[in-house]
């Protein structure tokens, strides 16, 4: 059986009308890679792509030729002849069948199905095709040597491996020169081609060549043969006899001279050529080859459009890096603009062209599903290349990097953050928008508050980092501590703080150390100053330190950053000689800095000082002066002028001081500070009356103020000059307080301090002597009150505050007008003969501390109620007794606001220690918890509320206690008038 065209993989095949094209489009592939197979020798995978184009049209008969022809090959004739009797039995009257399935099994030959491509006859489409003629006759073999019979004994022979009897019928020249012979040639070709038999098949199809008849797929299968034993230059020679060279035979040889490492050769042998590649795949083998010389394969012009980008992947950066820009973006125009990116991207960055290289980078992003990385990278370049615009618009498309890593996400935060700083205007309003939806993590809402740090936008930097968490790092701290520090200051110097705990000794601590001054925290901005090392610190530092230092009285360390300040070689200027003054404790030495000071340059201040200092050393004349001096520097200062007045009633010329108060009053009529101030004044000055008048013409100006207007602050203010203008005015002031309980106890501010009552009751009327009666706060109080305590037994009678009543007749002593402390003598006697008192004097003082301004027990105009507290000490001493008795008590209430107006419920809480010493000591430790509900009355348009009464119950346990009893509950009643 002759071989069908085993080298068609180039051509169409006639599959005959029976298959539609779809079914010729699916099957064609087969076909080709079956006979592309068998000329590189790969029988097998012939097969298989035979058998799968069968199983496509399993009634095709050329189909069925094909395969049975490689069955044959490769040794498998019975295969070959199941083949051909299927096929036989589908189409009983197709001649080929008939004449192959009879060559098959020796009863004739078969018409060659050649392939010769020289001069091979085509159907109408073009397709080689087995002949489809009439077999001859049948001959008897047995007496004849015909051609048929030569060639049925060939194939014979040839299925039986016996290629030398094959062979030797073709010695026969008439024999070798028919078509019979042709075909048992080829057949004997590709045996021995199958078996190795190399030299056989070498002499076959060099037969075939001088006979003319050697086809195109021969030639190649022969060039193979050549290559595969290395002989390079008889392939070479073969090439050359050839003609137009087949491309896929030049691309052999070209393998095997790179094989040969000969790459010389290689270059000369490629060098021109341009093969009619029929496949991308042998192309780009051709290309990879070409690639040893730079040169050659940028000559190179590739006919698939994948191979033109894979060689304009290869040379374009090259390009790009030797700066031949325009050779790379010739070979850029030749491929799709959205092919080879990057390298256009990086073109783009040299030209200069920033928005197209920022529209390229974004098609980047999307061809690689927005890799963080390659966005890190990108944006990055954009912004060397001076493209910050297209950066941060690069930066804000991607915007938040959901799936982006932690630290590469940190990193783009980072880098949009610095961007929006430098350009603010980059950012429209959406994007502001989508930046301020704060994000998951404390770090995220931490980059963006960088973000609008940058864009000045406080208020959005506090929303963001409002939550104070403690997870927030030291920039955070920080970004929060700059945009709080004008809406409120004691937050900013809150963040301040966080920010140095995380990042102590460096500029968090020096913005510490600034805050904490602006809100008079000096001991925190002195120690934070102390926190640096002295040696870092700049001479304006320096300065700074010791301004802090000064504030808070601590002048070892104000003198340790002067003289620092000068081994550093600050200015020894008149701010320096004020701190200097300042730090000395020596007055002497403090006038004489004061005095190089105003010599350097005069101020007010320093003048002031001066003269304080010259008071102090009862030099008032020189003290005078100096206001004097003061007063010409800024004749306009009220409170400069305030003092002055002082300087002048401290000098005896009392009318000389109130002028100056009016002189300020005259200049600002409409100024209600100057009123304030002149009300402060004459209440210094002990005229209440003068101060009296004033605190009404504010009063005045209060309560012109319009309903929405009433601020907290104005409310505040007009209370407490109501409250001064009162004060001011009370002669008399009577009180009363009484409480009762299950066992003994001690109850604050008690008319005996230390003493443990059951029941107590007093009632007491004062009355302010001197004229004015009360003089800058201080007072003298004539005073007399009736006490009385509980019973001594457990009868419940006994727990009536009535028994053994006292009168107390005494003078009451406020020595210091701005502190709640008292000094009191008092002679106490026995109204019930018969009880258990006894005539005594007593010595006493008390005082009060922490109940003044926000945290008083007098009534808050503003807020719906407030926080009280009272840290009240009281000590006695009893001449006659010799006995000694003190209390300390500390409470902490709120005052809730109810019903109508200027009543509280008021819950507190206090804890007490009393002590009684006589013959031996008595120690009494107790806590408390009550209520109380408070009521003030009496109010006018000018004086605050005369009068307050409170009723409330109390429970007590005692800690350590010489009484019987540790638990006790009590009723309490008291009120003022």
């Amino acid at each position: 059986m002759a071989a069908p065209a085993l080298a068609a993989v180039e051509k169409n095949f006639d599959l005959g009308d029976e298959v539609s094209s779809y079914r010729r489009f699916i099957i064609y592939p087969h076909l080709q890679k079956g006979f592309a197979s068998l000329e590189r020798g790969d029988d097998s995978r012939a097969i298989t792509e035979f058998e799968s184009a069968r199983r496509l049209a399993p009634g095709n008969a050329t189909i069925a030729l094909y395969l049975a022809n490689a069955y044959e090959r490769t040794g498998q004739p019975d295969r070959a002849e199941v083949v051909l009797e299927e096929a036989r039995q589908r189409t009983p009257n197709d001649a080929r069948i008939t004449s192959a399935l009879a060559a098959l099994q020796g009863l004739k030959p078969v018409t060659p199905l050649d392939d010769e491509p020289e001069a091979m006859p085509q159907l109408a489409d073009g397709a080689p095709a087995p002949q489809a003629s009439q077999a001859p006759p049948a001959a008897d073999c047995s007496e004849e040597r015909t051609p048929v019979c030569r060639s049925i004994a060939g194939n014979a022979a040839l299925r039986r491996g016996q290629l030398a009897q094959a062979q030797a019928e073709l010695d026969d020249a008439g024999f070798a020169a028919s078509s019979e012979g042709i075909a048992l040639r080829r057949a004997l070709v590709q045996r021995a081609i199958y078996l190795k038999d190399w030299k056989r098949a070498e002499a076959q199809l060099t037969a075939l060549q001088s006979a003319g008849r050697l086809t195109g797929g021969e030639r190649s299968q022969w060039l193979n043969l050549l290559l595969g034993q290395g002989r390079l230059d008889e392939a070479q020679a073969l090439l050359d006899q050839g003609g137009a060279h087949r491309a896929q035979d030049q691309l052999a040889y070209a393998q095997a001279l790179s094989r040969q490492r000969d790459d010389a050769g290689l270059m000369r042998f490629m060098a021109g050529k341009q093969p009619a590649f029929q496949s991308a795949a042998d192309e780009r083998q051709w290309m990879s080859l070409l690639q040893r010389d730079d040169a050659r394969y940028a000559a190179y012009v590739p006919r698939y459009a994948g191979n033109r980008r894979d060689q304009a992947e290869v040379l374009v950066p090259r390009l790009i890096a030797q700066g031949n820009d325009a050779a790379a973006l010739r070979l850029l125009d030749q491929l799709p603009a959205d092919q080879l990116l990057n390298e256009r991207f990086a073109l783009s960055l040299r030209r200069g062209q920033l928005d197209q290289a920022g529209k390229q980078a974004s098609a980047l992003l999307r061809e690689r599903g927005n890799d963080p990385a390659l966005l890190d990278a990108l944006s990055y370049q954009l912004m060397q290349a001076g493209g910050q615009k297209q950066a941060a618009r690069l930066l804000l498309d991607a915007y938040p990097y959901t799936d982006t890593p932690p630290l590469r996400r940190a990193a783009l935060e980072q880098r949009l953050a610095q961007l929006v700083t430098e350009a603010p205007g980059l950012l429209n309003a959406a994007d502001k928008a989508r930046l301020a939806r704060p994000l998951d993590t404390v770090g995220q809402r931490s980059r963006q508050a960088a973000i609008f740090s940058g864009l000045k936008d406080c208020k959005q930097v506090r929303t963001l980092l409002g939550d104070l968490s403690p997870a927030y790092e030291r920039d955070a701290w920080m970004l929060l501590g700059d945009c709080y520090r004008e809406p409120a200051p004691g937050l900013a110097q809150y963040s301040y703080a966080e920010a140095d705990l995380r990042d102590p000794g460096g500029d968090a601590t020096r913005a510490l150390a600034y805050q904490a001054f602006a809100t008079k925290d000096y001991p925190t901005a002195l120690q934070a100053w102390q926190a640096l090392p002295q040696d870092e610190l700049k001479p304006a530092e320096l300065m700074a330190a010791a301004t802090t230092a000064v504030s808070a009285g601590d002048t070892a360390e104000a003198t340790r950053w002067l003289d620092a300040y000068v081994v550093h070689g600050g200015d020894r200027s008149d701010r320096y000689w004020s701190l200097r003054a300042q730090a000395e404790a020596d007055p002497v030495r403090q006038r004489d800095a004061l005095e190089k000071a105003i010599a350097l340059h005069p101020e007010t201040d320093y003048y002031v000082r001066l003269a304080a200092l010259q008071g102090a050393a009862g030099d008032d004349k020189a003290a005078l002066g100096s206001l004097q001096r003061a007063e010409a520097l800024a004749p306009d200062d009220p409170e400069l002028k305030l003092t002055l007045g002082y300087a002048y009633w401290r000098a005896g010329d009392a009318a000389k001081a109130r002028e100056l108060l009016e002189q300020v009053r005259q200049r600002y009529p409409d100024d209600p500070a100057v009123v304030q101030q002149l009300v402060y004044a004459n209440q210094r000055l002990a005229d209440n009356n003068a101060a009296r008048a004033y605190a009404r013409q504010v009063i005045d100006e209060l309560n012109a103020y319009p309903a929405d207007e009433l601020t907290d602050e104005v409310l505040d203010q007009r209370f407490g000059f109501r409250r001064l203008h009162e004060d001011l005015g009370r002669r008399w002031s009577f009180s009363a307080g009484a409480f009762s309980g299950t066992s003994s106890g001690g109850i604050g501010n008690a008319a005996d301090p230390g003493t443990a009552y059951r029941a107590y009751s007093q009632v007491e009327a004062a009355y302010r002597l001197g004229d004015p009666p009360i003089r800058n706060g201080r007072t003298l109080e004539a005073y007399a009150r009736i006490f009385a305590g509980g019973g001594s037994s457990d009868d419940a009678y006994d727990a009536l505050p009535i028994y053994s009543p006292m009168l107390g007749v005494g003078l009451r002593w406020k020595p210091i007008g701005t502190q709640t402390l008292f000094l009191s003598a008092e002679a106490q006697m026995p109204l019930d003969r018969g009880g258990d008192g006894e005539f005594d004097y007593m010595l006493r003082a008390s005082a009060s501390f922490l109940n003044d301004g926000k945290f008083s027990d007098d009534w808050h105009a503003s807020g719906r109620g407030w926080v009280a507290q009272n840290l009240y000490l009281d000590a006695a001493y009893y001449i006659k007794a010799q006995r000694t008795a003190a209390t300390a008590d500390y409470r902490l209430s709120y005052h809730k606001k109810v019903f109508s107006k200027a009543q509280t419920i008021e819950p507190y809480a206090h804890v007490q220690y009393n002590l009684i010493h006589d013959d031996g000591d008595s120690n009494d430790f107790r806590a408390g918890i009550g209520v109380r509900w408070n009521f003030w009355y009496g109010q006018t348009e000018y004086d605050a509320y005369r009068h307050k009464n409170s009723v409330g119950i109390e429970f007590q346990h005692a800690f350590s206690t010489y009484l019987d009893e540790t638990n006790s509950a009590f009723l309490t009643f008291g009120g003022t008038w």
